[in-house]
């Protein structure tokens, strides 16, 4: 998902040093010839480098000029952080061998397969304020395995409208209390055994998770087309149809959608067939073959063009990438998909070589609006803002292709790491940079993530299991979470940190991984790195901050044989809540 406000700086300059946040450097002494003032200087600029870069992290190379700066465009993210509750962590800690955090799950129930049925036609037509209390019709099957016997089945289900259940295709007891849904059967489900499970519902909201905008609607917010959508993460995709909603259980889905003739219907996977209902209104189906989580399911529907694209790889094998967006925003003056979508297939291949072969079987994007957020990496079909159309949200894409790998094929197990997932996105903005304009398009996107941690990172809580009521936070979730991503590979180097990388994707495929998966897989591929692993991810994930260091640098003249000795003393002066007293690492 994407963030507001990404910029890239006017110029190369760093942060300015402040009294209350950054770094001091001072030059002690003034030297006595010109050999000794150069090389006293660049001691300066070196340890000046040092302390603005580690302050965010890590040691980096000089910024890129103001010149170069001037050929990177604008990003801007959207999002509303008043569509998300405060919910605390679902889950109990544990501590694995290596001494990192890690969540208890609860694996004794696996979700197999969804096949939801659900009927839009209403919503689409009928203006918001005339909607009656059922705003859509429903229906949903799902085969559930159990690991574990059990007298009954809990599922997530909040604004839903609970009609009826059968397990087996035997009527079932039910109860429906604020978030859950109670299953009963009439004989306890079985360890090890499969049942069927299929609920008859209604939606009783399109104001969160599912979204619905009739013409009146359409009209008032000036969009071109009625439309309806849904929008899941974190947790409201139990706003729109009963599920086991949590990240780390898997299923794969198949969705039929009923809509009006001329609307077209797009979620994940492949579109399998669209058949004549009446006159008036069609089912259209579409499947996904590949587990993925439910916070990741989308549906969508309005009239909708077809922009086809490519990627194309060296052995001639293909992925199809499919984009739906309203007609007039093909090429528009204003909104142009053309424009805005012309390097995705150039991204695919950067990705490819930093993360692995493209883990599904096509791509594509839905464009709709209104919405208050920037993107979404719905797994093989991206949600984005119309307003991305207007051609100057390139990393916005990046980011959300680079989720397929980091966030989609892998997923975060629980909401507690989700920094994997959005950490490694916006990483990956800086490596489509990187290849699109070499270190220096790599360094603007870094620098900018700096920028935007060091605004007010201090103040901000530690990276991982940080509360889910700030979940998407700017500057710890994604920035900080980005740096962390980037300490890694530089500390490392990219022979070895891009392979243990793209170890860790193979390794969870089409699975969900907590930090200390991460922290233990690394520890095996890259056993010996200049901090030690568990050090690191305390220090950048469980503690919060970032060094603050003051230093200082003096010059002396040794008259023995002319030689110059210099003198650089750092001195950590971070201080806070659940900081480290110091940071380790290399210079």
């Amino acid at each position: 998902m994407i963030m507001p406000t990404t910029s890239l700086p006017d110029d190369a300059t760093s942060p300015t040093p402040t009294s209350d946040g950054g770094w001091t450097a001072t030059s002690a002494t003034r030297p006595r010839s010109l050999v000794q003032a150069r090389m006293a200087r660049e001691v300066v600029c070196w340890c000046a480098s040092v302390l603005v870069c580690w302050s965010a992290g890590v040691l980096v190379t000089s910024p890129v000029t103001a010149q170069e700066h001037k050929h990177l465009s604008m990003q801007e993210f959207y999002l509303d952080p008043t569509l998300y509750e405060m919910i605390s962590p679902r889950h109990e800690y544990r501590v694995m061998e290596g001494g990192f955090p890690t969540k208890n799950i609860d694996s004794t129930v696996d979700v197999l397969s969804y096949e939801l049925w659900f009927d839009w036609v209403m919503a689409l037509q009928t203006a918001r304020s005339e909607r009656p209390e059922r705003k859509t019709e429903a229906k949903v099957v799902m085969h559930v395995r159990f690991l574990d016997g059990k007298p009954s089945l809990t599922l997530d289900a909040r604004t839903v409208i609970i009609d009826s259940v059968f397990v087996d295709g035997a009527a079932a007891e039910f109860e429906k209390t604020n978030s859950v849904l109670e299953i009963t059967p009439s004989s306890p489900f079985m360890a090890n055994d499969t049942a069927v499970i299929t609920v008859h519902f209604a939606n009783a909201s399109d104001t969160r998770g599912f979204y619905a905008y009739s013409q009146v609607e359409a009209d008032t917010l000036d969009l071109l087309a009625p439309i309806a959508f849904t929008f899941s993460q974190p947790e409201d995709a139990r706003r729109w149809f009963p599920c086991n909603d949590k990240p780390h259980d898997k299923a794969v889905f198949t969705v039929h959608t009923r809509v009006p003739t001329g609307y077209t219907v797009v979620s994940n996977g492949t579109r399998q067939d669209s058949t004549a209902d009446t006159d008036t209104t069609s089912w259209q189906t579409w499947n996904h073959p590949l587990p993925m989580s439910t916070y990741l399911l989308c549906v969508n529907a309005s009239k909708f063009h077809l922009y086809d694209q490519q990627y194309v790889r060296d052995d001639n094998s293909i992925v199809p990438i499919a984009n739906y967006h309203w007609l007039e925003d093909q090429n528009g003056q204003t909104y142009s998909a053309e424009r805005s979508l012309a390097e995705i297939p150039n991204m695919f291949a950067a990705m490819e070589d930093r993360f692995g072969t493209y883990p599904f079987e096509t791509y594509g994007h839905v464009t709709v609006a209104p919405i208050p957020f920037g993107g979404m990496e719905h797994q093989s079909m991206s949600t984005i803002n119309r307003r991305w159309l207007m051609g100057d949200i390139e990393l916005g894409y990046a980011h959300e292709l680079g989720h397929q790998w980091i966030g989609d094929e892998v997923t975060c197990a629980t909401w507690a790491d989700i920094w994997l997932n959005e950490g490694g996105a916006s990483f990956s903005e800086a490596l489509w940079y990187e290849a699109k304009l070499g270190p220096v398009g790599y360094a603007s996107v870094m620098d900018a993530r700096r920028t935007r941690y060091m605004r007010r990172g201090l103040d901000e809580p530690p990276v991982y299991d940080i509360p889910i009521n700030i979940i998407f936070n700017e500057a710890t979730t994604y920035s900080k979470s980005a740096w962390v991503y980037h300490m890694m590979r530089r500390q490392n180097g990219d022979a070895l940190f891009f392979p243990a990388l793209q170890s860790y994707i193979k390794k969870y495929h089409l699975a969900a991984a907590q930090t200390a998966d991460m922290l233990a897989l690394f520890k095996e591929e890259m056993p010996n790195p200049p901090v030690d692993w568990d050090t690191f991810f305390d220090q950048w994930l469980v503690k919060a901050g970032h060094p603050v260091l003051n230093g200082i640098v003096s010059a002396n003249t040794i008259a023995e044989g002319g030689m110059y000795r210099t003198r650089i003393t750092i001195t950590p002066m971070q201080s806070g809540e659940n900081l480290p007293s110091d940071f380790q690492f290399p210079l």
